[in-house]
């Protein structure tokens, strides 16, 4: 007897396809603008739906194999993906298959714990330093959870899984420790800076200045900065611990606010959301090529253009002029890095022999948002009152010329 699969519906407000499911709705990838055609798109959706059904209709029999094969066909129903996104979920898929390629006979069911145990043994047997057995564990986290809120298997896996110790060079000491990165030099800034655009210039300086991680700062809007203080604070909307609850303040010293406000003078779409956009990104790269004033060339941006720019822009801006220029290769993140170690050498000498030395290692922690001293001593060979005070005295001063 053939399967009974949910109809799929159009809403009439919002022009895409869904399915009624015990009297709720599910939504699917792509567009139905037209009532008698809906999109390709959202006809794969509805196939990749389908075929859902029919596992959950095996009553969790089906082997890995089969869910992998599902998992695969989900991240190919998903709405207009970019090709760096279709190469990160291909990596994703890889990883997995890798990692389960000994079960994929086996159900869910049948997976126990020594089994999950011997997956991690095998990773840091091959010479995975241990942030790479984190990536790897959480996609298969990822997928486990997948699997368990369509219904394709019992969550007596993720149990299993909470069961293993947490992932650590105590627990598996066979593992690489994870590779420390150095500062970037300032001569490696200074040969840089020129090619780039003034956009991307001045973001660099502001990571620098402050320790921010490189999209914390591609983030800046003016509302998310208070400029009441003598040294400004900024507080990202989207930070990397935020869905840990932590909070994330940056301070700005006076070198850089006094940067931020000249940028500002000077901006092309000084009422853009964003301070650093990709429009104006682009204007100034542009201008340089052809020898055209920003302006000019800034009427001229394409439509594909984003008003955010992603680090990802500044990451490959960066690698690129690198290997034309013959100049040592380094990365954005680096910066945090040079802020830090600058900012602890100034400070213990700020503190040096009045007895307080382990305040200035306390102090960078919490410019750069670090919740242990531990993760402060890897970036260099918290107490934040002290952090904003200092800054108003000892500052990183910069130029690129």
């Amino acid at each position: 007897m053939s399967t009974k699969y949910p109809k799929l519906c159009r809403h009439k407000g919002r022009k895409i396809g869904y399915v009624r499911i015990d009297g709720k709705q599910r939504y699917l990838a792509g567009t139905w603008h037209d009532p008698a055609k809906p999109s390709s798109e959202l006809l794969a959706s509805y196939e990749a739906f389908k075929y859902e059904v029919d596992l959950a209709a095996a009553g969790g029999t089906h082997s890995i194999a089969e869910l992998l094969e599902k998992y695969t066909r989900f991240f190919a129903s998903r709405e207009s993906r970019s090709v760096s996104r279709i190469r990160n979920d291909n990596g994703k898929l890889n990883k997995l298959k890798r990692m389960l390629r000994p079960y994929n006979d086996l159900t869910f069911e049948q997976v126990t714990v020594q089994d999950l145990s011997n997956i991690r043994e095998r990773l840091t047997s091959h010479g995975y330093a241990i942030s790479s057995v984190k990536d790897y564990w959480s996609h298969l986290h990822v997928f486990i959870k997948w699997c368990i809120s369509r219904g394709f298997c019992q969550p007596d896996i993720a149990i299993k899984e909470m069961s293993l110790p947490q992932i650590n060079l105590d627990q598996y000491p066979t593992a690489k420790p994870p590779k420390q990165r150095e500062a970037v030099s300032w001569e490696q800034v200074r040969l840089t800076m020129p090619h780039l655009s003034e956009t991307l210039q001045t973001a660099l300086l502001v990571s620098l200045g402050t320790g921010a991680r490189p999209q914390e700062v591609l983030d800046m809007r003016w509302e998310d900065i208070d400029t009441a203080k003598p040294v400004w604070e900024y507080r990202p909307e989207h930070h990397k611990m935020k869905r840990l609850n932590h909070d994330r303040c940056i301070y700005i010293s006076l070198p850089v606010q006094q940067l931020l406000k000249e940028y500002q003078l000077r901006r092309l779409d000084p009422d853009a959301e964003y301070i650093f956009t990709g429009a104006e990104s682009w204007a100034y790269s542009m201008a340089k090529r052809i020898g055209e004033e920003p302006a000019e060339t800034f009427r001229m941006k394409p439509n594909n253009v984003t008003n955010r720019l992603d680090s990802r822009r500044m990451y490959q801006a960066v690698k690129r002029i690198c290997v034309r220029e013959g100049i040592e290769p380094w990365t954005p993140y680096q910066t945090r890095h040079f802020f830090a170690e600058t900012m602890l050498a100034k400070l213990s000498d700020h503190f040096k022999g009045n007895g307080s030395e382990g305040l200035a290692i306390e102090a960078v922690s919490a410019m750069l948002g670090h919740k242990s001293l531990e993760m402060t001593q890897r970036y260099s060979k918290r107490n934040v009152s002290l952090s904003r005070d200092l800054l108003e005295e000892v500052n990183i001063s910069f130029s690129i010329s």
